[in-house]
């Protein structure tokens, strides 16, 4: 299991009475390793196929996972793919992960956990590009924060008005961000950094989301269906709320978060309008949705400070991270592209 320890000796150096600094970790020897050992490391034929990961990544409590494979029932679910968006375990990976590039010890994977706190804002909305900047949402304050993943701020860009909502359109080199009390959205060129078209909708928009060559946002109980110049093309009626956060899953339907509402099960919406319960169990005050390429469903529980993963696979809702992995009231979560990582609002 990795150290707690947020400066890893060298395990190599350390056996042989020397204090060296890890700089890289092994998962499968569960060692540290200093600069000069991981060059030895990796000239040994039999560590050829070890994982060896930046120490950064393992730094802090690990996540322990004791749930057992669905297809190797005797064999301990231990690593995430992230090719695949699934969980495996040993056997697994032997036989269906052997080629896959990004495969890392679940407590690895879960700990690529960023956490983002912004001085001076407070951050409601977060977009990731592939280059790994992160949009920011300042829901208290009018200019739209760009930084790097480890906490750089990069620019900023004037708005004009306090944001909620972002949806990353990067092939348009587009930023679509809802400007909830002013009843518009703002487009961004997130190369240029420039402000671009400003899209009126028909009330106070939080939610938002892309599908297909349309925009979703969502209002007072109701998600709009709009096009990229402003048309209102349809009103799917959610009810309940305010919908404060939209995310689209394999099927174009919405996932879609209402925090002010009671004790729900986690709902879809589809472009016809019916919404479904898609699970059985009830949370309370989910403010962020969001779907991955599986299935799966993850979501934030305000005022509980939890994060939640829905599972396709098996239809349960699980716990994955609470306040003791940091978690403070938060208002929105977004992955990156690979989803090894995954940052936060506080």
């Amino acid at each position: 299991m990795a150290s707690k320890l947020p400066n890893m000796l060298c395990g190599t150096c350390s056996r042989r009475s020397k204090s060296t600094k890890a700089v890289k970790y092994c998962t499968d020897c569960e060692d540290g390793l200093c600069s000069d050992c991981v060059d030895f490391h990796g000239s040994i034929k039999t560590f050829d196929t070890h994982h060896v990961i930046d120490i950064n990544v393992i730094e802090g409590k690990p996540l322990v996972v004791n749930k057992s494979c669905k297809v190797h029932p005797d064999m301990v679910l231990e690593y995430f793919c992230s090719d695949h968006d699934t969980m495996c375990c040993r056997s697994c990976m032997a036989s269906d992960h052997r080629s896959c590039d990004k495969l890392l010890p679940i407590e690895v994977s879960a700990k690529g956990v960023k956490v983002r706190q912004v001085p001076g804002a407070n951050i409601a909305g977060i977009g990731v590009t592939k280059d790994k900047r992160l949009f920011l949402c300042n829901r208290n304050g009018f200019d739209l924060v760009v930084m790097s993943e480890k906490g750089t701020q990069l620019a900023t860009v004037q708005v004009g008005a306090n944001q909620w909502g972002i949806a990353m359109e990067e092939d348009k080199n587009t930023a679509w961000i809802t400007l909830a009390d002013m009843k518009f959205i703002q487009t961004v060129d997130i190369a240029t950094m420039k402000k671009e078209q400003l899209i009126k909708v028909p009330e106070q928009c939080y939610g938002i989301a892309i599908i297909d060559d349309q925009i979703a946002v969502g209002g007072y109980g109701k998600i709009y269906i709009i096009s990229k110049t402003g048309d209102l093309k349809k009103t799917l009626d959610v009810g309940g709320s305010t919908v404060h956060s939209i995310s689209v899953g394999q099927n174009n339907q919405f996932y879609f978060a209402q925090a002010d509402m009671g004790k729900s099960t986690l709902k879809s919406v589809g472009l016809d309008g019916t919404v479904t319960s898609v699970s059985a169990e009830e949370t309370q005050g989910v403010i962020a949705v969001k779907g991955d390429r599986i299935g799966n469903v993850y979501f934030l529980v305000f005022q509980a400070s939890n994060l939640k993963l829905f599972s396709f696979e098996d239809k349960s809702i699980k716990t994955i991270l609470t306040t003791t992995d940091g978690l403070n009231t938060p208002y929105d979560l977004a992955f990156s592209k690979d989803f090894s990582k995954l940052s936060f609002e506080l």
